[in-house]
């Protein structure tokens, strides 16, 4: 799953609601309030390992009266949040491909039809790869494994060598707002909201535990390795970013629609580099994209097969 990337994605929401501190502190709470919700998942998922997850858990766990109306509840909610989910990280990188197009072509103005269909598009190709590759998932969750480490040092050291640096205060304490709210204080905490939840999709390894070897060892270290791994990156990322943003407004108003592929350009000056390192986050974002509809269908599965 996705985290540091998706974190330079969804940041737009908080800078222009908070500011960078607003960022900084949602970084913070987040492995703080998830890192525990993931060690209970783990510890069900090694009693009980089941493509239904958590339906299937409150199933077993809550009392008896509650059980049949919570599961269902529980089921129809996790099945419709994966898909979408799988629909939101899908329009997030078509966004940032038309994005990267307005760059390279200034002429082009993006049109909402356009991120539609190409939202569409990009679902139905990773619909396809699961139809007819599946075979291929594990090699190419795999190779974007490396891909994902790796772009945390093809993001972050450009920053570091060749970003302006932002301040301390400024950065974590000075909280500011330019979402039309009549109130920092509540703009602000409205604006923490999409980083706290950045570490969000790691149980999709649940959902595959009827096709994993020893499932009830093996889908509890995968997860809190996943989301220990993780935290650490996106910590890395979102950190680095938000000192070396520059000037919030022009960011934010950027003619491209997404800030983080303006800081790249301010930061290299160079149309290639900033298309390479973008197509780096989209490649992962496409394969993330490929990775969410086989957790869905799985539990869509799951949800049918119990009926």
């Amino acid at each position: 799953m996705v985290a540091w990337e998706f974190c330079l994605l969804v940041s737009p929401f908080s800078l222009q609601d908070g500011g960078t501190p607003a960022v900084f502190w949602g970084l913070v709470i987040c492995p703080l309030a998830m890192i525990p919700m993931y060690c209970s998942l783990a510890e069900v998922a090694s009693m009980s390992p089941t493509a239904g997850g958590q339906y299937h858990w409150v199933s077993e766990l809550a009392p008896p009266r509650f059980q049949k109306g919570l599961s269902y509840s529980v089921g129809w909610l996790i099945a419709m949040g994966w898909q979408t989910f799988l629909c939101g990280i899908s329009y997030e990188a078509a966004s940032l491909i038309l994005g990267l197009t307005t760059l390279n072509f200034p002429t082009y103005n993006i049109q909402a039809w356009h991120e539609t269909l190409l939202t569409i598009g990009i679902v139905a190709f990773c619909t396809f790869f699961n139809i007819f590759l599946a075979v291929r998932l594990p090699l190419v969750e795999a190779l974007v494994l490396l891909l994902h480490v790796a772009g945390v040092f093809i993001v972050i050291i450009p920053l570091w060598v060749m970003a302006p640096r932002g301040n301390a205060y400024d950065t974590i304490i000075n909280f500011t707002s330019s979402g039309g709210w009549w109130n920092d204080a509540l703009a602000s905490t409205i604006g923490m909201v999409p980083t706290i939840g950045l570490l969000i999709g790691y149980d999709c390894s649940v959902h595959l535990s009827e096709e994993t070897e020893d499932a009830s060892w093996t889908i509890p270290q995968v997860l809190l390795a996943a989301v220990g791994s993780n935290t650490v990156m996106l910590l890395a990322v979102g950190i680095t970013y938000i000192f070396c943003l520059g000037d919030l407004d022009s960011v934010l108003n950027t003619s491209t629609y997404q800030p983080v592929i303006q800081v790249l350009f301010n930061t290299t000056q160079n149309h290639a580099g900033t298309t390479i390192i973008t197509l780096v986050i989209i490649i992962i974002l496409l394969s993330a994209c490929v990775g969410q509809v086989a957790t869905a269908s799985r539990q869509l599965w799951s949800f049918a097969r119990d009926r």
